[in-house]
């Protein structure tokens, strides 16, 4: 998908260049045209002040149409300028219509390579086992969360002892002191005792030993170690929903 992409890409930036062509295109058309309605209107005064030269006064009238040849000049060079705005701006217009054309072409390539590239059965059969995955644990973290005497700050401390009593690593208890018994070998501390996945750890470590709250530990402890870690984001986002 990379060579599709990067030509989408591209595709938009020419887009977007074509537009800011086209706005500084308008811009000028707009300019020439009012250089154009100005220029227009010294003509039509120049023109007017060549009738309004007095009979027989040839200096003065010679110098009015002087006058109205430079209007007329200037009027000349801005009908001209206009025309050239409204040749470029039709230009930008359709460059930036092709620039779209072009962008819908690098879009559907990308859309194309991505179904190309993700919805292979494969996947579409991954995705399908992990949306039914977390439909059927969603229910079950529901249904424990739902137990009556429950509490959902409850809920998030005991998830979260179970999975520190999951990761605990070997903890050794204290030594035992024994009588010593003639004729016996003296004493010897306790063996370490690997703590694992102990639902009554867990629920002494949470300080919470209400039957409801066990049904909870024993739940998580069927889904596993690895899965009580995602019941903790499961049990948060529920209580965050009901708060």
């Amino acid at each position: 998908m990379a060579a599709e992409l990067a030509a989408l890409d591209a595709a938009d930036a020419a887009t977007f260049e074509a537009s800011e062509v086209v706005n500084a295109a308008m811009a000028l058309l707009t300019a020439a045209q009012s250089a154009e309605a100005t220029t227009l209107a010294e003509l039509e005064a120049a023109k007017q002040s060549v009738l309004d030269v007095p009979p027989g006064d040839a200096a003065a009238l010679e110098e009015a149409e002087a006058q109205r040849d430079q209007a007329q000049a200037r009027h000349d060079i801005a009908v001209a300028a206009t025309a050239s705005a409204k040749a470029d701006e039709a230009a930008a217009q359709t460059a930036l219509e092709d620039a779209f054309l072009r962008y819908d072409e690098a879009e559907q390539a990308y859309v194309e390579a991505f179904d190309a590239a993700y919805g292979t059965p494969e996947i579409l059969a991954l995705e399908a086992q992990v949306e039914t995955a977390a439909a059927s644990f969603d229910d079950a973290i529901i249904r424990l969360s739902l137990t009556e005497g429950s509490n959902p700050q409850d809920l998030i401390a005991l998830a979260d002892a179970v999975i520190a009593a999951c990761s605990a690593p070997a903890v050794a208890q204290a030594p035992v002191a024994q009588t010593p018994i003639a004729h016996a070998p003296l004493a010897r501390t306790a063996a370490p005792q690997q703590r694992g996945l102990n639902i009554q750890t867990a629920a002494h470590d949470a300080r919470a030993t209400d039957p409801a709250n066990l049904a909870l530990l024993a739940g998580l402890a069927g889904f596993g170690a690895a899965t009580a870690a995602g019941a903790v984001v499961v049990v948060r986002r529920l209580s965050a929903g009901r708060a």
